[in-house]
């Protein structure tokens, strides 16, 4: 299927509720989150599609019309596959997977930025501290956060352990240490 099906139906129609909504959920882990979020869609009228590693808890959810098996770098076969009107990631593997999509395909652009928002903001969104501190800025209250970029500025500022460290580009508890 050609990327110029992607944007054959209009987000207005979605939005006009003229049509049901066709939802692809992303999850790259085995959180439970995805399955509960699908089942609410369903129950909500939309026709969702799931991608997501065998056994994860999404393919035991009841109406999901197409589930497909993922992998790396097949994002974009099941996108052209399922022809989602917006894509929900259920973890920061698949939103990252979108970035670069974002990046790489100009025909797919449109429906990542109506299910990630505006680009400029992607590279915040990969860096915890830009992360942290743009939810303080809106009165959201985080935990001390501090970038290190060396050991030495690791004992350098932190005088009080133990702290937590954890590397940006991981998730799912992957890249956590405590000093």
């Amino acid at each position: 299927m050609s990327n110029d099906k992607l944007l054959l139906r209009s987000y207005k129609e979605v939005l006009k509720n003229t049509v049901r909504p066709r939802v692809l959920l992303g999850a790259t882990v085995w959180w439970p989150s995805s399955a509960r979020l699908a089942t609410a869609l369903i129950r909500h009228g939309c026709r969702v599609s799931g991608v997501c590693p065998p056994g994860h808890a999404l393919r035991l959810v009841k109406g999901i019309e197409n589930l497909y098996p993922y992998r790396a770098h097949t994002l974009k076969a099941v996108i052209e596959d399922s022809c989602p009107d917006i894509i929900a990631p259920s973890d920061d593997g698949v939103v990252w997977q979108l970035h670069s999509l974002h990046a790489s395909i100009p025909a797919l652009r449109p429906l990542i930025e109506y299910s990630l928002g505006a680009p400029e903001m992607y590279s915040t969104i990969r860096s915890r501290a830009e992360t942290l501190q743009a939810a303080s800025e809106l009165g959201i209250r985080v935990p001390f956060t501090s970038t290190l970029a060396s050991k030495e500025e690791l004992i350098y500022r932190c005088s009080e352990f133990p702290v937590v460290l954890k590397l940006d580009g991981t998730w799912g508890g992957t890249g956590v240490e405590i000093a």
